[in-house]
């Protein structure tokens, strides 16, 4: 499997319509530069926000717009400061109702559907059900043929990566606990894809 190959435009074109089919907004842009301004668009300033841990959103720059200024209020700000476990805890779940969650997918496919992989589960209900708003910035090189195929990317792409940046920067290993897959949105409009044409996260 080739990790970082972008996909065409024809897989690209393919791939939004089968998400506008399934109930998603779809934007496409060139570059991290156009999706970080295209994000601040969409979501107005001072909005409730959790971002989800993303390479993607890291590269960006929108998870240092988030957690480090005050353009939106950073729901995830409010339980990482909660020194006890339990209370913190607590935070994060009640947290995860909110009005804009933001990350990225492990795989997406050209039929439409998303493939989320997690240590934790964290960022998992908000994508699913809870959050009123999710918006996903995927790189073009995370769009697969299949489920099958987005599996394999997990496994032989993301993992591997995430692993590796996880012990450096924890000294924890990563682990695929739990797998999202979305194959559909019933809520239309709820989920905005930007699909990005750079290669960007893992």
């Amino acid at each position: 499997m080739e990790c970082d190959r972008l996909a065409s435009e024809e897989e690209i074109e393919k791939t939004r319509e089968s998400l506008i089919n399934k109930g998603c907004e779809v934007y496409v842009v060139n570059n991290k530069q156009e999706a970080k301004e295209l994000i601040i668009k969409l979501i107005p300033k001072g909005e409730e926000i959790l971002n989800a841990s993303s390479v993607t959103l890291d590269q960006i720059g929108i998870t240092e717009l988030i957690e480090k200024g005050d353009y939106y209020q950073a729901v995830k700000k409010r339980f990482i400061s909660i020194e006890d476990p339990v209370e913190r805890t607590k935070a994060r779940r009640k947290n995860s109702y909110c009005n804009y969650v933001i990350g990225s997918v492990h795989a997406l496919t050209m039929d439409g559907e998303f493939l989320v992989a997690s240590r934790t589960g964290s960022q998992l209900a908000p994508y699913a059900y809870t959050a009123n708003n999710v918006i996903l910035v995927i790189s073009t090189k995370k769009i697969v043929k299949n489920i099958e195929e987005g599996i394999e990317r997990i496994y032989k792409c993301a993992f591997p990566r995430e692993n590796e940046r996880a012990l450096k920067a924890t000294g924890v290993p990563s682990e695929v606990n739990k797998i999202l897959i979305i194959k559909k949105e019933a809520q239309k409009g709820r989920i905005k894809v930007i699909l990005v044409k750079e290669n960007l996260g893992f």
